[in-house]
């Protein structure tokens, strides 16, 4: 039998969602899977990548996996065995949709990222985050000092500071050894005045637009809630005005300090504006 503990059975690290459609789905590869008491039925398509802010991954325990019956939430026949069958069922009755202007390698450049920041930091001692994290000059010289240039050559991207004046530019040489950015990134540390460089990340042109900024109400959702719409309204205008000259991922990360732990959040926008990468916690410490 194979058994899921909220995670993607295909993926293994990413956690599933609940999406706009109420079923559970995973960020990375769209998977779909139906929950049913403790089994869940994988679905014959796969999602479209849209989510809302309020929902959480999934921490269910032991969920067992079973084929969809026509396409349905219902199931059919017996659970799946082991991952070979799975894989089968999905190669045979789940196709890969891509979405209209998709460009699939800034999603997986999101994850790259996020994946390396994730390392990175974990690799930071006790004293070094705490450091970082005792005001604002210190966090914004951590990023540029220690962690930022360390996730550039963890992914064999060349970093400079100030670029074009933006905080940090990630880029990869070409044969005519021009440096071509691949990755901006923001940094702010007032949350509540971050959309000034939202609205900087939407008018530049690279695969990945990244802002890090600080929640300032990490006991209190909905007020951050209510920015990330505002900036998600940024990125649709973006969109809008511009259409298919448009693209590209737009990532946040929030980092937040309460009560001794120290935590990142990720999630990322697609070019219309659309919840891509629901918001997660990429990295957790107690201080």
């Amino acid at each position: 039998m194979i058994f899921i503990d909220g995670e993607c059975p295909i993926c293994l690290t990413t956690k599933l969602h609940l999406n706009t459609s109420d079923l559970l789905e995973c960020p990375k590869c769209n998977l779909m899977i139906a929950l049913c008491g403790p089994t869940a039925t994988v679905m014959q398509e796969r999602g479209n990548g849209k989510f809302r802010f309020e929902d959480q991954p999934i921490h269910s325990l032991g969920i067992a996996l079973a084929p969809s019956k026509d396409g349905s939430t219902w199931r059919q026949g017996n659970l799946f065995r082991d991952l070979n069958g799975l894989k089968n069922y999905i190669e045979k009755c789940i196709p890969v949709v891509k979405r209209k202007n998709e460009n699939i390698d800034e999603y997986h450049l999101w994850f790259e990222f996020i994946k390396y920041f994730s390392v990175c930091i974990r690799k930071c001692s006790d004293e070094q985050l705490c450091q970082a994290w005792s005001n604002s000059t210190n966090r914004t010289k951590f990023y540029t000092e220690h962690l930022l240039p360390q996730v550039a050559n963890d992914m064999n991207l060349e970093i400079s500071k100030e670029k074009f004046k933006v905080d940090f530019v990630m880029g990869k040489e070409d044969p005519s050894e021009h440096v071509i950015p691949k990755i901006y990134i923001e940094s702010e540390n007032v949350f509540n005045s971050a959309g000034q460089e939202i609205e900087k990340l939407c008018s530049l042109n690279s695969p990945l637009r990244i802002l890090i900024t600080v929640d300032e109400w990490p006991n209190d959702p909905t007020k951050k809630f209510s920015k990330l719409r505002e900036w998600q309204s940024i990125v649709k205008a973006h969109k809008k005005q511009n259409k298919q000259n448009f693209s590209g991922t737009i990532g946040i990360l929030i980092g937040a300090f309460e009560s001794d732990i120290l935590k990142f959040h990720a999630l990322a926008f697609w070019p219309d504006g659309d919840l891509r990468d629901p918001e997660h916690v990429i990295f957790k410490k107690e201080l």
